[in-house]
């Protein structure tokens, strides 16, 4: 699947997906791959997906070697490109980590590759990344840290696997559609069972 994406064996693989909006700040990502370029770091920053900022990025990132952007794919494909990265990305811009966690988190922890996250500390996101224990929080806007922690955590592959290992076992525990279910279902039970004012 790597070979099949372009990407080389060799080569760090720091996969984000999903929205490229203003929510998600990943200026960042391509001041990290710049960054990157500048170091001769092996090293590659892909953005997967779509979204209103994605032609700026674009257009941002022209002459920067280290970041690809690729079109959002099946299923199928996507299952497989989040196996095969080194390390699964999430970056938000400064302030907004008390928005919302990411919807991708559970596909990403449901991968089984350790979770790199540049968000704010005390924000719900790295709040979930750390109740997964499912990988490393870094600031949010700091393409320094961003990059460091990239290749620290692409380079200890024990570590990567641990953390990987946790989040499948998270995403089995809390996140699966049966879950779920059983969640509503129980909430239904109590709606129906509270006393009528």
């Amino acid at each position: 699947m790597r070979l099949q994406h372009g990407w080389q064996p060799q080569e760090r693989i720091i996969l984000h997906s999903g929205n490229m909006g203003a929510k998600q700040g990943l200026e960042n990502v391509v001041a990290a791959a710049r960054l990157a370029d500048e170091r001769g770091v092996d090293i590659r920053f892909v953005l997967l997906g779509d979204g209103n900022q994605r032609r700026l990025l674009q257009e941002s990132a022209k002459g920067v070697h280290r970041i690809e952007f690729k079109e959002p794919l099946d299923a199928d494909d996507y299952r497989q490109v989040l196996a095969c990265a080194d390390v699964l990305l999430v970056n938000e811009r400064p302030g907004v980590g008390e928005m919302a966690v990411p919807s991708k988190l559970t596909s990403y922890f449901s991968a089984g590759r350790p979770v790199l996250a540049a968000t704010d500390a005390n924000g719900v996101t790295a709040g979930e990344i750390r109740d997964a224990g499912a990988g490393v929080v870094v600031p949010a806007g700091d393409p320094a840290a961003l990059l460091d922690s990239a290749v620290g955590l692409a380079d200890n592959i024990e570590a990567g696997s641990r953390l990987g290992l946790s989040g499948q076992q998270y995403a089995r525990r809390l996140l699966s559609p049966e879950r779920a279910l059983d969640e509503y279902e129980d909430w239904c039970y109590r709606l129906r069972a509270k006393p009528a004012n």
